[in-house]
């Protein structure tokens, strides 16, 4: 469950192009489902997400994508079965969307959760 959001990630919304938005709209029903409360700040320039104050994912924009992607990604390795998070750096691990049709919801949201139960 989304509990509350940081006004400048809604100013960020409005000035996406439609598909952005969609990709978004997409991503935040995706948080709302988390069995969880999170919060959103608006942290690095870019929108990121809280469990009881501790990060655990980010979204960023691009012109031709969105990227959503996991603080501390590297420790859900072992749980991406459908091998969908890319990174192979130190901490984060991320995915870039195109198209909202073609994100991978119940992966997503199965690592989302794995990533607060894990910090």
């Amino acid at each position: 469950m989304l509990k509350k959001t940081d006004e400048k990630i809604n100013k960020l919304y409005v000035s996406l192009d439609k598909s952005q938005q969609e990709i978004m709209d997409t991503l935040i029903i995706l948080l709302q489902e988390l069995p969880y409360e999170v919060e959103g700040e608006w942290k690095w320039n870019a929108p990121n997400y809280t469990y009881q104050k501790k990060l655990f994912a980010y979204i960023n924009t691009a012109k031709n994508h969105v990227t959503f992607g996991f603080h501390d990604g590297y420790r859900l390795d072992e749980y991406d079965e459908h091998h969908i998070l890319q990174g192979s750096g130190k901490n984060l691990r991320y995915i870039n969307i195109t198209d909202a049709k073609m994100i991978p919801k119940n992966e997503l949201l199965a690592l989302a959760t794995k990533a607060i139960e894990i910090r």
